[in-house]
């Protein structure tokens, strides 16, 4: 698996895959950091995130875009980087093209090639000129012959290479630099916040969120080197372990926080070829600047959809792969000015109808520890 300007959300990894899914939510063990006032960064506004069931069981999430006049539902990506638009995509004749090419290659193998574009967008109340990729062929790169850019212009984004499945506009909503505009940044955003919605519930993308919506937010810093990928998957990551709640064995490394991904991923982690038992315990520890346990998100191998798979990289630093977990768990603050992510544990929804029980609730990381 090549780390390339790119979203990590559809890598293929070798392993069996087994099932999980998230029975606690995780606690902010100290104090937050404050987060300094937004009164002069903006308007605030918000967008709805809608969840989109693919056939094959994955959930996908997305956001109402409009381009020049024309609202359409843009996949939602933090691996990815950038608005990018399919030919039949609705609203792209609203854009201009210019001469630049632009490509961008997913992880999975899939590679667009295009050229550069120039229209406004519209995102919630703000809008602003932005530049993006006008994608015109879709293929896959030599080392992944069959990934799913095999569809050609068939593919779609966060489509999981099903045939007509997925979005036809791409929000990547990374921190990382990359040749095309962050969409939200363009539209007038300084800071964010994302909660995916989780069944029953509403999901939100808060842009410029108020001092009150800021409030209780633990601050992660992101880490140097993978803060300065080119816009890839790995961008905004932040110092994180898995930790099996049974043995104690542990993988700590970089926690690539990528809602485009559906399932929980350890790379170079170096526990075997098999992935932890079905019903194992385990716990997604977040880590301060000393290397001490800020939060945690606590699952149960084995319950729901997701999976989790064991894998490899080219980098030699064990990698953490998360999946949704994190974003059912908190409310994802972005700040891009101060390279920082911040956590803030959600309410319980236990009392949402007919999936009491199987979703995030409050705990203490150290709570299970001997």
């Amino acid at each position: 698996m090549a780390i390339e300007p790119a979203s990590m959300t559809s890598i293929p990894g070798p392993g069996r895959r087994i099932a999980l899914a998230l029975s606690l939510l995780g606690l902010v063990l100290i104090s937050p950091r404050p987060v300094q006032s937004q009164s002069d960064t903006g308007m605030r506004s918000e967008a709805p995130i809608r969840e989109v069931m693919l056939s094959d069981g994955v959930r996908r999430y997305g956001v109402p875009v409009t381009i020049g006049s024309v609202e359409v539902l843009a996949g939602l990506d933090t691996g990815a980087a950038g608005l990018r638009i399919m030919p039949d995509a609705p609203g792209r004749a609203a854009a201009r093209a210019e001469t630049a090419a632009e490509d961008y290659t997913f992880g999975s193998g899939a590679h667009l090639e295009g050229v550069k574009g120039s229209v406004t967008i519209r995102i919630g109340d703000l809008s602003g000129a932005a530049t993006v990729h006008l994608v015109n062929k879709v293929g896959c790169i030599p080392r992944a012959p069959g990934c799913p850019g095999s569809l050609g212009l068939k593919y779609g984004f966060l489509g999981d290479g099903l045939p007509g499945e997925g979005f036809r506009v791409l929000l990547g909503a990374n921190m990382g630099r990359t040749s095309i505009d962050n969409p939200l940044i363009a539209a007038g955003a300084r800071r964010w916040i994302i909660e995916l919605p989780r069944p029953g519930e509403t999901g939100h993308l808060i842009l410029n969120p108020t001092d009150d919506e800021l409030a209780g937010f633990t601050l992660l810093r992101l880490l140097g080197g993978f803060r300065e990928e080119e816009g890839g998957g790995l961008h905004d990551s932040v110092l994180g372990c898995l930790r099996n709640e049974t043995t104690q064995a542990r993988a700590c490394g970089p926690v690539a926080m990528d809602s485009g991904a559906f399932s929980l991923r350890l790379l170079n982690a170096g526990l075997g070829a098999a992935p932890w038992a079905k019903d194992t315990p385990v716990a997604l520890e977040f880590m301060d600047d000393h290397r001490q346990p800020v939060a945690a998100v606590q699952m149960i191998v084995g319950h729901m959809a997701q999976t989790l798979s064991f894998g490899a990289a080219p980098r030699r630093e064990t990698i953490v792969q998360p999946g949704t977990a994190p974003y059912f768990a908190y409310s994802v603050l972005y700040d891009p000015a101060r390279r920082m992510i911040g956590l803030k544990a959600r309410p319980s929804p236990r009392a949402i109808g007919g999936v009491a029980g199987s979703l995030p609730a409050a705990v203490d990381p150290n709570a299970r520890r001997p």
